[in-house]
């Protein structure tokens, strides 16, 4: 066999072998997504990744001399876990799922959720924070529960704000779930089921009542 059939051999098995890897990533990411929620950052990361190595697979890798390519393949193997590991992980279902007292907030359809008994036992429209004051994601419990007390902070929203700060009283049924975040009644807008808070989740007044007297200290909260 002269050296150019041997080299071909090499990089069709080569090509081959990547073109199973993308397809094996791929089918388990759409397994994996019909029992998560939606994570979009992630999904782009992924298919950005698996578009990367088709390119390299079908236009450069073919190019280069067997050293490099080898090597190569190894690099794009180890950069695709590096950014899997280290983006955020998807919330599983079956990690939400309990017969204990829940409250889930999904941010991209601005609802608030309360679970007992694996049941949704009441929901609501809530405000989650803007652009530059994005609500933390993640789970979390709340901590601090206060019945009614002044909130302030510093705002990015001059337009709105124009000395850079905000100060909100007599804020009511207030429950902290991470460090200043928390879920609190609004009494100063109404737009809720859209973006409008500097981070906390705001719901109406009614559902902070409701809320406030029926989650305790300890109570999970899951935020995506």
């Amino acid at each position: 066999m002269t050296t150019n059939n041997k080299e071909n051999k090499y990089r069709n098995k080569t090509t081959s072998w990547w073109t199973k890897l993308i397809s094996d990533l791929k089918i388990a990411n759409e397994a994996e997504a019909e029992i998560t929620e939606k994570t979009p950052n992630k999904k782009i990361i992924f298919f950005t990744i698996s578009s990367i190595l088709y390119y390299f697979d079908s236009c450069i890798w073919k190019n280069l001399p067997t050293s490099i390519n080898s090597s190569m393949k190894y690099f794009f193997v180890f950069l695709f876990f590096l950014i899997s590991f280290l983006t955020p992980s998807k919330t599983l279902a079956s990690e939400i799922y309990t017969t204990d007292k829940l409250i889930t907030v999904d941010i991209s359809k601005q609802m608030l959720y309360a679970w007992e008994g694996g049941k949704i036992q009441y929901q609501t429209q809530v405000s989650t924070g803007m652009r530059l004051t994005p609500t933390v994601k993640g789970s979390f419990r709340i901590w601090l529960k206060i019945p009614l007390a002044d909130m302030s902070g510093p705002s990015p929203y001059k337009y709105i704000y124009p000395k850079g700060k905000y100060l909100l009283k007599n804020v009511p049924n207030i429950m902290y779930f991470y460090q200043g975040y928390a879920i609190h009644g609004a009494y100063w807008h109404h737009n809720f089921g859209r973006v409008a808070s500097h981070g906390c989740v705001n719901v109406p007044l009614e559902a902070a009542s409701w809320l406030y007297n029926w989650a305790n200290i300890g109570t999970r909260v899951e935020v995506f």
